[in-house]
């Protein structure tokens, strides 16, 4: 770098001429360098040749996160244009003051600064004089009213009484309610839909770091068949409340998943580890059993059928046991749905008729077919048709329906029995969970599982002396 480069800034700096070119060059330097002014050199290509540290200062030039190597990179997008045109005036006019937006990582500037053009090297010496922080313009009552409105989550609005004051479209949504319509409603209404979730404490271990909490009332709610979260945070200003809704119904299903597929595996575990232990002296006491039967008095013959039936109770266990513990479906093969249906029917006529139940089978007349374990669907719709044969006390009706349409095949079993109350409607496939006095709760577990494992699902709708109704739905692969 020479003297000359810095031209007209000659005539402020004291240098003698006795001062040889290679010292002047130096002092020239280190006055460039030391200045109180931001000092930035840059070529006609706006590449920064060299700043001093005032301006590495001013402009965070060493800690910016951004890649800067043009005098551009410094300035907002819509400015370039702008100052563009203001170099092509700097090559008539030489030397020129104007004011620049310099923009930082964290805040923008507006600089006074002087353009000097040193014409013999091509390159522009940026001198700033003076700046200021550019205030953010205040945001206005209008944006916050769009972020109120246009939130992801569900906003409410209350005042000192709990009167909803306001709520956006999400919360409306959430809680299926008019925004024009809640005039009389109050934020209690939280407080007569909270729940307790039936989970054991490794489930609400597993749940809460999902959940907001930070000094604020924080509830699961159930609205309909949603589970919300919902954070009431009070004194948001002196008279209002706002209160926050979170759908996290997915969160909440996915975790009971979880907890179930645990309970299963326990459950599972549990019956390899003692079934063989304890079938085989059960068909060994059998035997004894009925050896002696014979050998007894006939006054006491009664008592071997009851030992029997426990007997046969316990191997039922058992055998439900197994079929949880057992691997996913292996023998797989294209079985007749309907065929299935049809021998369950046969199989079940004769304890129906005992009974004194109708027992029918329906069809849309279309054959349903399905890859999988014969044996093993079987024992879904045994169940099933049992379950609601043990639900009916004096006489009624079960039907037996399949069809299907374009995203799916159904069976119904459909009964006239005594119902599910609603609150035990989501217990049915928790393992050891039974209304009936000789239950093991493990049938309708085994069923669901079974079902699963077929890419299925089983629906239940029931209401209590009014029946129930049971669909299992096997969807239609994409490639079907």
């Amino acid at each position: 770098m020479t003297l000359q480069k810095f031209g007209k800034l000659q005539e402020n700096w004291s240098i003698k001429d006795t001062l040889q070119p290679v010292v002047m060059e130096e002092v020239a330097l280190q006055v460039l360098m030391n200045m109180s002014e931001g000092v930035l050199l840059f070529n006609d290509k706006g590449k920064i040749l060299l700043y001093n540290s005032t301006a590495s200062q001013f402009l965070k030039l060493e800690s910016s996160s951004r890649l800067i190597e043009s005098i551009t990179d410094l300035m907002p997008q819509e400015d370039h244009a702008g100052f563009y045109r203001l170099l092509l005036s700097l090559i008539k006019e030489k030397r020129m003051t104007d004011y620049f937006v310099f923009r930082t990582d964290r805040t923008d500037l507006k600089c006074k600064c002087d353009l000097i053009l040193i014409e013999r090297d091509s390159v522009v010496l940026l001198i700033i004089r003076d700046f200021k922080e550019i205030e953010a313009a205040p945001v206005s009552e209008k944006v916050y009213q769009q972020v109120f409105l246009k939130a992801l989550h569900g906003l409410l609005l209350s005042d000192e009484n709990g009167k909803i004051i306001t709520l956006n479209k999400q919360a409306a949504a959430l809680l299926s309610l008019d925004p024009d319509s809640c005039a009389d409603l109050t934020i209690d209404l939280f407080k007569e839909s909270e729940i307790t979730l039936s989970l054991n404490n490794e489930f609400q271990k597993k749940l809460s770091p999902y959940l907001y909490s930070d000094n604020v009332q924080t509830s699961i709610n159930q609205f309909d068949d949603r589970f919300l979260e919902v954070i009431i945070e009070p004194g948001i200003t002196e008279d209002y409340t706002l209160t926050v809704l979170r759908d996290v119904t997915q969160m909440v299903q996915m975790m009971e998943q979880m907890n179930k597929h645990d309970t299963l595996k326990i459950v599972g575990q549990l019956a390899a580890g003692i079934a063989h232990e304890i079938r085989n002296p059960m068909t060994a006491l059998k035997g004894f059993i009925q050896l002696l039967e014979s050998s007894v008095k006939e006054d006491h013959s009664m008592y071997f059928g009851v030992i029997m039936s426990e007997l046969q109770r316990i191997e039922t266990i058992m055998t439900e046991f197994l079929m949880l513990a057992k691997p996913k479906v292996s023998s797989l093969q294209n079985v007749n749905l309907a065929n299935i249906i049809r021998e369950t029917a046969d199989l079940m006529q004769a304890q129906a008729t005992l009974y004194d139940i109708e027992l029918s089978v329906l069809s849309s007349g279309k054959e349903l077919e399905l890859f999988g374990d014969r044996n093993r669907l079987k024992q879904v719709f045994i169940n099933l048709v049992k379950n609601s044969i043990e639900a009916i006390s004096d006489g009624g009706h079960i039907s037996l329906y399949y069809h299907s349409d374009e995203r799916a095949q159904y069976v119904t079993v459909k009964d006239s029995g005594c119902g599910i109350p609603a609150d035990h409607l989501k217990k049915l496939n928790q393992p050891f969970y039974t209304t009936k006095e000789n239950g093991t709760g493990l049938g309708l577990v085994v069923s669901f599982k079974i079902v699963e494992e077929h890419g299925g699902k089983i629906e239940v709708s029931s209401c209590k002396g009014e029946g129930s109704t049971f669909t299992v739905i096997f969807p239609f692969k994409k490639d079907e």
